[in-house]
Protein backbone atom coordinates (compact mmCIF):
# COMPACT_ATOMS: atom_id res chain seq x y z
CA UNK A 1 0.00 0.00 0.00
CA UNK A 2 2.03 2.93 -1.22
CA UNK A 3 0.81 6.44 -0.39
CA UNK A 4 3.40 8.98 -1.49
CA UNK A 5 1.87 11.62 0.79
CA UNK A 6 2.71 9.53 3.89
CA UNK A 7 6.15 9.05 5.40
CA UNK A 8 5.40 5.53 6.63
CA UNK A 9 4.56 2.89 4.03
CA UNK A 10 2.68 -0.36 4.68
CA UNK A 11 2.17 -3.59 2.78
CA UNK A 12 -1.53 -3.75 3.69
CA UNK A 13 -4.33 -2.12 5.66
CA UNK A 14 -3.81 -4.59 8.54
CA UNK A 15 -0.20 -3.50 9.02
CA UNK A 16 -1.24 0.16 8.90
CA UNK A 17 -3.93 -0.48 11.54
CA UNK A 18 -1.56 -2.37 13.84
CA UNK A 19 1.09 0.34 13.46
CA UNK A 20 -1.40 3.02 14.48
CA UNK A 21 -2.64 0.98 17.42
CA UNK A 22 0.91 0.32 18.63
CA UNK A 23 1.79 4.00 18.40
CA UNK A 24 -1.40 5.06 20.22
CA UNK A 25 -0.81 2.57 23.06
CA UNK A 26 2.89 3.33 23.49
CA UNK A 27 3.93 -0.08 22.14
CA UNK A 28 6.20 0.99 19.27
CA UNK A 29 9.03 -1.08 20.80
CA UNK A 30 7.43 -4.09 19.05
CA UNK A 31 9.23 -3.19 15.80
CA UNK A 32 12.67 -3.18 17.47
CA UNK A 33 11.96 -6.60 18.97
CA UNK A 34 10.70 -7.95 15.66
CA UNK A 35 13.73 -6.65 13.79
CA UNK A 36 16.11 -8.04 16.43
CA UNK A 37 14.56 -11.48 15.97
CA UNK A 38 15.35 -11.23 12.25
CA UNK A 39 11.94 -12.67 11.44
CA UNK A 40 10.91 -12.36 7.82
CA UNK A 41 7.98 -9.88 7.72
CA UNK A 42 4.71 -11.51 6.68
CA UNK A 43 1.69 -9.45 5.54
CA UNK A 44 -1.04 -9.20 8.17
CA UNK A 45 -3.90 -11.65 7.79
CA UNK A 46 -6.67 -9.80 9.61
CA UNK A 47 -10.36 -10.58 9.17
CA UNK A 48 -13.59 -8.64 9.60
CA UNK A 49 -15.08 -11.22 11.95
CA UNK A 50 -17.05 -9.93 14.91
CA UNK A 51 -16.75 -13.09 17.09
CA UNK A 52 -20.26 -12.61 18.53
CA UNK A 53 -20.51 -16.35 19.22
CA UNK A 54 -17.75 -15.96 21.82
CA UNK A 55 -20.20 -14.00 24.00
CA UNK A 56 -22.91 -16.66 23.78
CA UNK A 57 -23.67 -18.10 27.27
CA UNK A 58 -23.30 -21.66 25.95
CA UNK A 59 -19.86 -20.87 24.52
CA UNK A 60 -18.80 -19.22 27.76
CA UNK A 61 -19.99 -22.18 29.84
CA UNK A 62 -17.95 -24.56 27.68
CA UNK A 63 -14.73 -22.58 27.16
CA UNK A 64 -14.43 -19.98 29.93
CA UNK A 65 -13.61 -20.51 33.56
CA UNK A 66 -14.96 -18.08 36.16
CA UNK A 67 -12.46 -17.09 38.84
CA UNK A 68 -13.32 -16.02 42.37
CA UNK A 69 -12.13 -12.45 41.84
CA UNK A 70 -14.80 -11.47 39.28
CA UNK A 71 -12.58 -12.42 36.38
CA UNK A 72 -12.89 -15.07 33.68
CA UNK A 73 -10.13 -17.03 31.97
CA UNK A 74 -9.99 -18.59 28.51
CA UNK A 75 -7.31 -20.02 26.25
CA UNK A 76 -7.07 -19.39 22.52
CA UNK A 77 -4.86 -21.10 19.99
CA UNK A 78 -3.23 -18.34 17.93
CA UNK A 79 -2.17 -19.09 14.39
CA UNK A 80 0.77 -17.16 13.02
CA UNK A 81 2.74 -16.40 16.20
CA UNK A 82 6.39 -17.27 15.70
CA UNK A 83 8.83 -15.04 17.56
CA UNK A 84 9.59 -13.09 20.72
CA UNK A 85 8.03 -9.97 19.19
CA UNK A 86 4.74 -11.86 18.81
CA UNK A 87 4.87 -12.84 22.48
CA UNK A 88 5.67 -9.27 23.51
CA UNK A 89 2.81 -7.84 21.44
CA UNK A 90 0.15 -10.36 22.51
CA UNK A 91 1.11 -9.99 26.17
CA UNK A 92 0.54 -6.23 25.92
CA UNK A 93 -3.18 -6.88 25.30
CA UNK A 94 -4.13 -5.36 28.71
CA UNK A 95 -2.74 -2.01 27.47
CA UNK A 96 -4.84 -2.21 24.31
CA UNK A 97 -8.13 -3.56 25.71
CA UNK A 98 -9.40 -2.10 29.00
CA UNK A 99 -10.75 -4.88 31.20
CA UNK A 100 -8.14 -7.42 30.14
CA UNK A 101 -6.09 -8.19 33.24
CA UNK A 102 -3.49 -10.54 31.79
CA UNK A 103 -2.48 -12.26 28.56
CA UNK A 104 0.22 -14.94 28.65
CA UNK A 105 1.36 -16.54 25.41
CA UNK A 106 3.03 -19.94 25.33
CA UNK A 107 4.90 -19.55 22.05
CA UNK A 108 5.83 -23.22 21.78
CA UNK A 109 2.17 -24.27 21.88
CA UNK A 110 0.75 -21.03 20.35
CA UNK A 111 -1.67 -20.75 23.27
CA UNK A 112 -2.64 -17.49 24.90
CA UNK A 113 -4.28 -17.57 28.32
CA UNK A 114 -6.40 -14.48 28.84
CA UNK A 115 -7.82 -13.29 32.13
CA UNK A 116 -10.37 -10.48 31.97
CA UNK A 117 -12.84 -8.68 34.21
CA UNK A 118 -16.30 -9.98 33.44
CA UNK A 119 -18.65 -7.09 32.75
CA UNK A 120 -15.88 -4.67 31.72
CA UNK A 121 -15.09 -6.18 28.32
CA UNK A 122 -16.63 -8.88 26.17
CA UNK A 123 -14.81 -11.92 24.92
CA UNK A 124 -15.78 -10.92 21.37
CA UNK A 125 -14.02 -7.55 21.87
CA UNK A 126 -10.89 -9.35 23.08
CA UNK A 127 -10.96 -11.68 20.05
CA UNK A 128 -11.38 -8.70 17.69
CA UNK A 129 -8.35 -7.03 19.29
CA UNK A 130 -6.29 -10.17 18.74
CA UNK A 131 -7.59 -10.28 15.17
CA UNK A 132 -6.44 -6.71 14.61
CA UNK A 133 -2.97 -7.89 15.64
CA UNK A 134 -3.20 -10.35 12.72
CA UNK A 135 -3.45 -13.47 14.86
CA UNK A 136 -6.29 -15.92 14.32
CA UNK A 137 -8.07 -17.29 17.37
CA UNK A 138 -9.30 -20.83 17.80
CA UNK A 139 -11.19 -21.60 20.96
CA UNK A 140 -9.79 -24.15 23.37
CA UNK A 141 -11.96 -26.58 25.28
CA UNK A 142 -11.74 -27.41 28.96
CA UNK A 143 -12.32 -30.99 30.03
CA UNK A 144 -12.58 -29.88 33.68
CA UNK A 145 -13.10 -26.35 35.03
CA UNK A 146 -9.56 -26.25 36.46
CA UNK A 147 -7.89 -27.71 33.36
CA UNK A 148 -7.51 -25.29 30.46
CA UNK A 149 -6.55 -26.14 26.92
CA UNK A 150 -7.20 -29.84 26.89
CA UNK A 151 -7.97 -30.07 23.17
CA UNK A 152 -8.24 -27.98 20.05
CA UNK A 153 -11.61 -27.24 18.50
CA UNK A 154 -11.97 -25.72 15.02
CA UNK A 155 -13.07 -22.08 14.96
CA UNK A 156 -16.59 -21.40 13.82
Amino acid sequence: MIDSSQGDQFCCHGCRTVYGMLQDCGLARFYRLRDAAAAEPVPAQTTDRQYAAFDNPVFRSLYCQPLGDGCQVVEFYLEGVHCAACVWLVERLPRVVPGVVEARLDLRRSLVRIRWRDGQVTLARIARALDSLATRRTRRAMSKPAQLGSRRIAAS
